[in-house]
Formats: structure tokens, sequence, C-alpha cells
């Protein structure tokens, strides 16, 4: 059941990270080459955005920040008393 759980987890946590943006034209199609339209089909096009910060990948209530495109670049600005790349390390101690 952890198993099952931790799966329904993933999935809610990917599905936050990634948008999808459907870009939608239509091309014109005549074999012939004349002036008269034949048909009109839709062509799509399809872009990803991925937030590196979209699964919340910072500790200890740190703010994430996106530093590109890239789904890796993020970083994360620790509360006073953390430090690390996910500020995951009490510095108080």
């Amino acid at each position: 059941m952890m198993y099952a759980s931790a799966i329904q987890n993933r999935k809610k946590v990917v599905q936050r990270s990634i948008k999808i943006i459907m870009l939608q034209t239509y091309k014109k199609f005549n074999p012939l080459h004349t002036q008269q339209l034949i048909a009109r089909f839709p062509a799509s096009l399809f872009f990803l955005e991925i937030d590196p910060c979209g699964s919340n990948p910072c500790s200890n209530q740190a703010t994430c920040i996106t530093l590109s495109d890239d789904p890796k670049e993020y970083e994360c600005q620790c509360q006073i008393g953390f430090e690390g790349r996910l500020c995951e390390i009490n510095s108080l101690i």
C-alpha cells in the first residue's frame, strides 16, 4: 500500500511540474497546385514547459528560484539557520 501511495504522490508532483502548451494552426493542402483550396487540416505544435520549482525541491520553508529553462537549474534561498543546496542542513546545531 505504501508503494502505491508513493507512486500517486510522485504523479501529483510531476503533473504540477510540467505544463503542455498546444498551438493549433491550419495548413492548406492542394495536391494539384491550383488556386482552389482542396482541403484544410489542423497541424499542431506541442511545447513542454518544465518548472524546476514545481515539485518544491527546497526544504525548511526555503524559496525556490528558477534560474533558466533547464529543469535542473534552480536555487534555494534558505531561511536563517539552514544551508545546503536544498536548505536541508540545520546550521544552528
